[in-house]
């Protein structure tokens, strides 16, 4: 089952989809990574497909709707239209005297 926050968000998706959340079908994760893509990040996206993996492994699920090929065809697909930098902050230095 889906207990965790990002688990969380992926039910009241999908309950507002009215679309099973549990087991749920690689093209549900798909639907859910194209309506991220409007306003997350690539990273965003890959942590919270992640952590909804984890969560169907935990689970005991035979079949990870997440590892299914379209799943990561979808998810290669963001990262190519979106990008994958990260802007680092600038390090803040101590002055020893």
């Amino acid at each position: 089952m889906l207990t965790n926050r990002i688990g969380m968000i992926f039910v009241d998706w999908c309950t507002y989809q009215k679309v099973s959340y549990f087991p749920a079908t690689p093209e549900t994760i798909v639907n859910y990574i194209n309506d991220l893509a409007d306003y997350a990040k690539a990273n965003t996206i890959s942590r919270r497909i992640s952590a909804i993996s984890e969560n169907f492994n935990a689970s005991g699920q035979r079949n990870n709707p997440c590892m299914a090929p379209i799943v990561k065809q979808a998810l290669r697909g963001i990262r190519r239209l979106k990008g994958t930098f990260q802007q680092g902050k600038t390090p803040s230095f101590v002055r020893r005297y």
